[in-house]
């Protein structure tokens, strides 16, 4: 798999921005293939490319420490120095990092970026790189976020379906499965029969329209879905000018799409199989975790649950033989998911 070591190019669009403390930036496009002996590979200059040589980077360091990247993330020692294989995993297709590197080095050109990583991986990855201490710092600084994030999530999730009599567990995914966009498993036993839906949980910066507003609609396409039923189970002839105007007016909230801006990228279809994740949760924390550690996060645990923000939203409806995906991502400018109104399961507002 030499291919990797080539300089094989593409057009690239969709550009967005690593950035790092607001002030170095490198620009960057979404993974892209290119054609190469007959199979379809990540092309050279782009973040899929970069990510191949990473992670095997990663391996032929580590290897022979018994790490193989997003397969293990046990911690081991390497002389004396204790490395955790969780955030070596984590190094790979993290833009955070990528972009202190940029910012550290003062780069702002997308393939300049990438010339200085092929030609200093040693830096980046390895233990006793210049780079490798900031990286395994920064990367254990953000997993608080991450993690206090997913506690929450998944917090109000089940307390969500319980109310519906839903009333199980949420199993944590393998890393193979992590790695492949699924953050959770959550299981119920229903009239004798074992269900599981797969759950993802991304941050959110921000929604436009606000949340306040999404959570407006969400309430009255709630309190308005009997008498949608009803009245369009009716024969149009049947129906007054006064229901129509009823029924517009749930049609257009229902239709309407709210961009939710987030840090990261999504994986909304599982990859590596044909099947979509079922429920996508966005969540916006009530504190600012970046001076805590672990112990002070989880100390504090109960006020952060009731100050996030938290919108659950179902990702794949099915009827009768067909399947759809009601909640999409795409990336311009910002990172964005962009969803219909009528798949917001539930709301959570801060207390």
């Amino acid at each position: 798999m030499e291919e990797f070591n080539k300089p094989i190019a593409v057009d690239r669009e969709n550009v967005e921005k690593i950035q790092y403390k607001g002030t170095g930036f490198v620009t960057y496009r979404v993974p892209q293939s290119v054609s190469f002996q007959g199979r379809m590979v990540p092309a050279y200059n782009t973040i899929g490319g970069l990510n191949i040589r990473v992670s095997r980077y990663i391996e032929t360091v580590y290897k022979r420490y018994g790490h193989t990247p997003r397969v293990t993330e046990e911690d081991f020692v390497v002389e004396g120095k204790v490395i955790s294989g969780e955030y070596l995993n984590k190094m790979i297709n993290n833009t955070r990092v990528y972009g202190m590197v940029a910012e550290a080095e003062g780069i702002s050109d997308e393939d300049a970026f990438y010339e200085y990583m092929e030609k200093n991986l040693y830096d980046f990855c390895h233990y006793k790189g210049k780079y490798f201490d900031q990286a395994m710092a920064l990367l254990d600084q953000m997993s608080i976020g991450g993690k206090i994030g997913e506690m929450v999530s998944k917090d109000f999730f089940r307390k969500m379906v319980a109310e519906k009599g839903m009333v199980g567990t949420i199993e944590e995914p393998t890393l193979q499965q992590d790695s492949a966009g699924i953050d959770g498993f959550f299981r119920w036993d229903s009239k004798g029969v074992q269900r599981e839906v797969t759950l993802q949980v991304k941050s959110c910066v921000s929604m436009s329209p606000s949340i306040d507003s999404v959570a407006k609609s969400h309430v009255f396409l709630q309190n308005t879905a009997d008498m949608y039923n009803d009245i369009s189970k009716k024969n149009p002839e049947e129906t007054s000018d006064k229901q129509k105007g009823i029924v517009d007016k749930i049609k257009a909230a229902r239709s309407t799409e709210v961009k939710a801006k987030t840090k990261g990228m999504v994986s909304l279809n599982i990859k590596g199989t044909n099947d979509l994740i079922d429920y996508l949760i966005l969540y916006k924390l009530g504190h600012n975790l970046s001076e805590m550690t672990m112990e002070d996060a989880i100390s504090v645990y109960g006020d952060i649950y009731s100050k996030s923000e938290i919108v659950i939203l179902r990702v794949l409806r099915t009827k009768g033989d067909n399947s759809t995906q009601l909640v999409r991502w795409e990336s311009g400018e910002s990172k964005f998911f962009v969803f219909p109104q009528d798949s917001v399961v539930s709301i959570k507002l801060k207390s």
